[in-house]
């Protein structure tokens, strides 16, 4: 079935429903028509960025963007590239001196949640939660959602408080 089908039919569901306040109410919808897998426990995200640093050389002795082809041989710890798809390949090292591929998952770190919801749209949520009563499965949701923001934070001299904001542009 098209996607947009299956968009189209989960908006129906969700208009026919007068509150929504858990995110499991939303997840039972989506798993009518499609499989839902929920962040934090079907699935984790990974800061892959600072275990390749760990394991990878950083000047690779070529240009990643004049290349055509990469390709990848089990088993081996190097990398194929070349050009265009008629070249013969050229296979070059990317491990580091005494590196091994097995120590990359211990280098891996959960990323940190961060709510990037701004500050207006927290006050609302916060105005709004009065008058509902919250699900116990969803409290973790809300408190994730009305947690500090860590991340991409602006300071300025217009704001009189002196209190951080989200800035999107900064991403």
């Amino acid at each position: 079935m098209p996607p947009d089908r299956i968009f189209g039919r989960i908006e129906q569901k969700l208009r026919k429903k007068e509150n929504i306040v858990s995110p499991s109410q939303y997840y039972d919808v989506f798993k009518e028509e499609t499989s839902v897998h929920v962040y934090g426990k079907d699935f984790l995200m990974y800061n892959f960025k600072n275990a390749t640093t760990k394991q990878t050389k950083s000047v690779l002795g070529f240009e990643t963007t004049e290349q055509k082809v990469f390709s990848y041989v089990k088993g081996l710890h190097t990398v194929g590239i070349t050009p265009s798809y008629t070249d013969t390949q050229v296979r070059l090292d990317i491990l580091k001196r005494n590196s091994n591929l097995k120590l990359f998952e211990d280098n891996l770190e959960v990323l940190p949640k961060i709510s990037h919801v701004k500050p207006a749209k927290k006050k609302d949520v916060a105005s709004l939660l009065k008058y509902f009563c919250i699900p116990e499965d969803a409290k973790q949701f809300y408190d994730d959602v009305m947690q500090e923001t860590t991340n991409n934070i602006v300071f300025d001299d217009e704001n009189p408080e002196g209190a951080a904001y989200y800035d999107e542009d900064e991403c």
